[in-house]
């Protein structure tokens, strides 16, 4: 009994770490955004303001970038929770913790429950799942389809129960709302490879056109809606430039290094872990199916991006979790949590206030303590001894490093509209209370803002803007905010000096004038 009661306490700990990492700041951009995320916050926004369902949208014109299952999701949350980043975000997060419970289940068919709890924690704490997990995008909601689809596809192998295979088609059609295509094709590529390899008779079974049929039923109807509705402008921008333009990109050997190198990166700190030999022969053939499928799948064609690569981290991190861990590898992830630990003390040069000044030194205890018990091999406390430290960095220093909102910024003086030139409006909307408008080019801010409105560029742009759209704009209000991307050199430069600039950029709030006023 006493056992059974340390194992429930170990789990409530590691599940109150993971989920308050992935809480902890998500109502904030500080933690980091990126163009496609506010691209679909932007048509989330959108279908809200519309009260749509069927066709996302983008200021009023129909956005066929990407399939409504995430769309769906963040609209439930927002109604159910209030229009705020947060709740828009939270499917996602949500996402992130089931993925890390799918790996879990995975986990202790191979190891018990010990490389159960490993897999979560590994899961929940890897960069991949820090930095998606976070953000409202596809990929951590597509690996969480891919996972459960391969799950239950590996379950109907075990357990020799065909019908089984019906949770995968299931999960694979919820993938093609997700990603479009090429969601079922992970699901069903993996799935493929464990029937023929370990059930080969499963293809006779009346289960697997029945598992087609589920894709079909629960992908097919809303592609075929959109083709009807909106005919050859949908077929053409969502298959022939979202899907098959990707193979009209060259393909290069340095974008598909970069594609294997970030599965690499995404699976840090805990990549040296991962063990193959020792593994289960079972647990090395799904392992070797799905990241076969995910790698051979993006990297075919010769546009890529880092973040395609998310749905393949949960078998890499079985791999880790399942095989009794070396001690030179586990000290390995104590150098390199080590290193970060010195990053964050380095970081304390710089001129912040207090609270951050004592979040930045907690991180470093906490990074430190992550560091000795992984040294220890103790690697289930050091990973939660990781989530608090992360915790700290997404609470408190992230939002002073890069301020989301400026407690001074007098956006009451910005009228009752806002344009933004050369910058994302989304978030802004949400930061300032008031409709955001995009403006591609400077005429059209004397075109369309009316007296009283306001602008929002990058300061660095103000000195270069036009002499009739100058003195049409009164400058009110400045706040940094990172630069993108960072670059080494300029990190070194402001550690050196303690000064925060070399890593951020100004933008400015300017108020267009009345015509009597220039």
């Amino acid at each position: 009994m006493m056992e059974t009661s340390a194992e429930r306490a170990r789990w409530w700990v590691a599940l109150g770490a993971v989920a308050a990492v992935l809480a902890a700041g998500l109502d904030s951009p500080s933690g980091g955004s990126i163009t496609d995320e506010r691209l679909y916050l932007g048509v989330l926004a959108d279908l809200r303001q519309h009260a749509a369902w069927f066709t996302p949208s983008l200021e009023g014109v129909p956005d066929f970038t990407k399939p409504p299952l995430l769309y769906w999701a963040g609209r439930l949350s927002v109604a159910a929770f209030g229009a705020s980043l947060w709740a828009a975000r939270l499917p996602v997060a949500v996402s992130a913790l089931l993925l890390a419970l799918t790996a879990a289940r995975l986990g202790r068919r191979w190891g018990g429950e010990a490389a159960a709890l490993r897999a979560f924690l590994l899961c929940g704490t890897c960069l991949g799942v820090l930095r998606y997990g976070r953000l409202f995008m596809m990929d951590i909601p597509l690996a969480l389809a891919v996972a459960l689809g391969i799950e239950a596809a590996l379950a109907a192998v075990e357990q020799g129960r065909p019908w089984l295979l019906l949770g995968a088609g299931l999960a694979a059609g919820a993938a093609a709302l997700l990603k479009g295509p090429v969601g079922p094709f992970l699901v069903l590529g993996v799935s493929t490879v464990l029937v023929v390899a370990r059930a080969r008779w499963m293809l006779r079974s009346p289960a697997v056109p029945a598992a087609l049929a589920v894709v079909a039923l629960v992908g097919l109807p809303w592609f075929v809606g959109m083709a009807l509705v909106h005919g050859r402008p949908f077929v053409e921008r969502f298959l022939l430039v979202e899907h098959l333009g990707k193979f009209g990109v060259p393909w290069t050997l340095s974008r598909a290094g970069l594609l294997v190198g970030s599965l690499a990166l995404f699976c840090l700190p805990w990549l040296p872990l991962v063990r193959w030999r020792p593994a289960h022969a079972s647990l090395r053939l799904l392992a070797a199916a799905w990241v076969a499928v995910v790698l051979g799948v993006f990297l075919v064609p010769g546009y890529k991006m880092q973040q395609y690569v998310v749905p393949a981290l949960v078998p890499v991190l079985l791999l880790a979790a399942c095989t009794p861990p070396r001690t030179g590898a586990s000290r390995t992830v104590a150098f390199l949590l080590g290193l970060l630990g010195l990053a964050a003390l380095a970081v304390l040069r710089l001129p912040f206030g207090l609270e951050t000044r004592g979040a930045l030194l907690g991180e470093v205890l906490l990074l430190g303590l992550a560091a000795a018990l992984l040294w220890r091999r103790r690697i289930d406390a050091g990973a939660v001894a990781l989530a608090g430290a992360a915790v700290l960095a997404f609470a408190v220093v992230l939002p002073a490093v890069n301020p989301a909102e400026p407690p001074d910024v007098p956006w009451p003086e910005a009228g009752r509209r806002i344009h933004v030139y050369r910058d994302e409006p989304v978030l802004l909307a949400r930061l300032s209370g008031r409709p955001v408008h995009r403006v591609t080019h400077w005429n059209r801010i004397l075109e369309e803002a009316r007296p009283g409105d306001g602008v929002v560029m990058p300061a660095s742009d103000v000195p270069a803007l036009p002499p009739e759209l100058a003195v049409a704009l009164r400058p009110v209000a400045s706040w940094p905010r990172l630069r993108s991307p960072i670059l080494v050199a300029n990190l070194w430069r402001a550690l050196r000096t303690g000064d925060l600039s070399p890593v951020q950029e100004k933008v400015a709030l300017l108020v267009v004038r009345a015509p009597d006023e220039r």
